[in-house]
């Protein structure tokens, strides 16, 4: 039986994947369920497989898969780091990174967590940094 956060991840990979759905091909669909399925439960979310294995897993030939992984690359879904001749390509699934945001005019159901840090702004003083720093005139020198 699966642990409980190994079925945790399959269930948030397929959420994700149903919400990205309207937005892909077919080829790309398929190409990510295939690496989902493969390495959403693994610790760093990647992992290597051929391009032919990755074609037989998702029933697309080659050329399909490598179109669908250009794709969904330059989409930022996922990452590649090419094989060699002797290992395969890696495949990271950045998709599995993104935030659900609530729906327009919705909110957040969870409030931030306890005691987490104030961001600090762009014009604020760091808490190191005793005063801002001077700033002075630019002084211009006469030849």
């Amino acid at each position: 039986m699966l642990s409980e956060a190994v079925q945790r991840d399959k269930a948030r990979a397929h959420d994700l994947i149903a919400d990205l759905a309207p937005t892909l091909k077919e080829g790309e669909l398929r190409v990510l369920i295939a690496l989902s399925s493969l390495f959403a439960t693994t610790e760093h979310r990647s992992g290597r497989i051929s391009a032919s294995n990755l074609a037989k897993a998702a029933k697309l030939t080659e050329p399909n898969v490598r179109k669908a992984i250009d794709s969904l690359e330059q989409r930022s879904l996922i990452a590649k780091r090419k094989g060699t001749a002797t290992e395969p390509s890696g495949y990271g699934l950045i998709f599995l990174n993104i935030t659900k945001m609530p729906e327009r005019g919705g909110s957040f159901k969870d409030p931030p967590p306890q005691g987490s840090q104030k961001t600090q702004g762009l014009f604020e003083t760091h808490p190191a940094q005793k005063a801002p720093p001077e700033v002075g005139l630019l002084q211009t020198h006469h030849l």
